[in-house]
């Protein structure tokens, strides 16, 4: 049974079924940001998204696996701010082993290595990604676009 999870501020609580596992503390800098984080538990590995950043933690220790900047796309306009991508979603691909992939406001989706924290390709849909949904067709996701495609 895979694990469970939710967060407020810089915690996140661990849960099994009804069974509480324990708290991982991501970092101080969430706690006073009014950014939230998304979230995605993939087994015993933690996926945890927040303004551009990404780390993956394993449940089971507690301990971080690892973290990986988004890298940034093409500047949009002259506001240093809106050139770092921002995640919006995570989603676990239910085929994919050891994989999930981290939606952005910038239109672009990476699909990033739980065990290693290594991008390995990366979508782009042109407009900020807001949702994305598994299929009941094996390897395909849906993917809700803010222009409405």
């Amino acid at each position: 049974e895979p694990d469970d999870c939710c967060g407020s501020g810089s915690d996140i609580w661990i849960f099994r079924g009804a069974h509480f596992k324990g708290k991982i503390t991501v970092c101080k800098e969430v706690e006073n940001s009014n950014y939230s984080m998304k979230l995605c538990c993939v087994g015993e590995i933690l996926v945890c998204g927040y303004q551009n950043e990404v780390v993956v933690f394993d449940t089971q220790t507690k301990t971080e696996i690892g973290r990986v900047s988004l890298p940034v796309g093409q500047k949009t306009n002259s506001n240093e701010d809106d050139e770092l991508p921002r995640v919006t979603f995570i989603i676990h691909p239910q085929t994919y082993l050891n994989k999930v992939i981290i939606c952005t406001n910038k239109g672009t989706a990476f699909l990033m290595n739980t065990r290693t924290t290594q991008i390995l390709f990366t979508f782009d849909f042109g407009s900020e990604i807001t949702c994305a949904a598994q299929s009941g067709v094996v390897d395909v996701l849906g993917f809700g676009l803010l222009d409405k495609r």
